[in-house]
């Protein structure tokens, strides 16, 4: 449950490695069952009804355990995968999943819903996300999906960006905001810090500079807005990458933008969208 819920993302890219026929656990009877299994990741309360369905399990008003100390209330979990019950209680990644979140606390005062639906191709170390939407209400929502190759299904990788294995061949983003994407930057900004004025004059003057078959003029200062308005990113933005040669996801952790930008391959085309102000 932890490797498949605590790292979202990284874990969507990446199938689990193979064990041997005598590790593995028997599949567990019901959706009942898989929520006692959880027990300490997922909490049940005095309202919690569960439902077996098809190709998964339906469950509300839990509690999900964002770390030792903190619980969040969820007022419905709906997870689908194939073999599900077969394959929870050994503490593999799903290849292919369907998860929603709804009524899901994670931001102070706001019920939030998320969807993420993902396959992976543990032979050809392939994986798309086909949908990862997350819904803030008032706040906006973003949407993300993307096409990978090359990734390691025998280990799921440091979470560490310049440490993880992958090809990324397209990345399409979609953000509504209405104070979402101030508040998450805010949020991450110990961490990654916010480009200063100089850095937003030093990467505007690398777009402007890429050529015409990578993206049109249009779209470079598209891109360029975004980074002027950064943090205040209030309106409808759109972002979209295609390559087939691809990007190595650890090229996302180049030391600066000019680096970065130095890594992109020759192929790459890139389209964006500004909010209208």
């Amino acid at each position: 449950m932890q490797r498949f819920l605590a790292g979202l993302i990284a874990t969507t890219l990446l199938a689990s490695a193979p064990i041997h026929a005598q590790q593995v656990p028997a599949p567990l009877k019901d959706c009942r069952a898989l929520l006692k299994s959880a027990r300490g990741d997922i909490e049940r309360t005095p309202q919690t009804e569960i439902e077996d369905l098809e190709d998964g399990c339906r469950f509300t008003q839990i509690g999900f355990a964002l770390d030792t100390h903190v619980t969040a209330d969820i007022d419905e979990m709906i997870i689908r995968s194939p073999d599900l019950l077969a394959v929870w209680p050994t503490g593999d990644v799903f290849e292919a999943a369907d998860l929603t979140l709804n009524g899901f606390s994670v931001l102070p005062g706001y019920k939030t819903n998320l969807r993420l639906v993902y396959d992976t191709d543990p032979e050809a170390l392939t994986a798309n996300i086909e949908r990862l939407h997350f819904d803030a209400g008032p706040l906006g929502a973003f949407t993300v999906s993307a096409r990978f190759s090359q990734f390691d299904n025998t280990d799921l990788g440091s979470p560490l960006l310049e440490n993880q294995g992958g090809i990324i061949h397209s990345l399409d983003i979609s953000l509504h905001d209405s104070g979402l994407g101030a508040l998450l930057l805010l949020s991450l900004q110990p961490i990654t810090g916010l480009p200063s004025e100089d850095d937003v004059i030093a990467m505007s003057t690398i777009i402007r500079a890429w050529p015409e078959r990578r993206l049109s003029t249009v779209s470079a200062e598209s891109l360029v807005r975004f980074l002027t308005a950064i943090p205040d990113l209030i309106g409808d933005w759109t972002f979209s990458f295609e390559s087939q040669t691809g990007l190595a996801i650890k090229d996302l952790a180049a030391a600066n933008f000019a680096q970065f930008a130095g890594r992109l391959p020759k192929d790459s085309i890139i389209s964006a969208t500004a909010a209208k102000r």
